[in-house]
């Protein structure tokens, strides 16, 4: 149970960062098509990435993403110490066991 729980975390995580992917692709386009005088207005990286973040910075879902990011990461990271003790209880058992085998 608690793999799968580690697995569903996991698989959400990587929805939200396809969903932060695509929202900085989406804001990218926007820039890139943005024209001044019939040439690119961004014609450079550094100009092209502020006019990203100033679009990503206004973005409710992008925004809303990355707080959903942080919050499942944190939350896989406990569900992963709970596997890993309950990991390491079994081969506890599994030790004993072999133990009371043996006599």
């Amino acid at each position: 149970a608690q793999s799968l729980k580690v697995a569903e975390l996991t698989d959400s995580i990587e929805k939200i960062r396809l969903s932060i992917a695509l929202s900085k692709n989406q804001a990218l386009e926007l820039v890139l098509n943005v024209m001044d005088a019939g040439k690119p207005k961004y014609s450079n990286d550094k100009a092209r990435n502020l006019a990203v973040e100033s679009l990503l910075r206004d973005d409710k879902l992008y925004l809303n993403n990355c707080d959903e990011l942080s919050r499942k990461e944190c939350e896989l990271r406990n569900e992963q110490i709970q596997l890993e003790y309950l990991h390491n209880q079994f081969r506890a058992y599994l030790a004993i066991a072999g133990m009371q085998g043996v006599k």
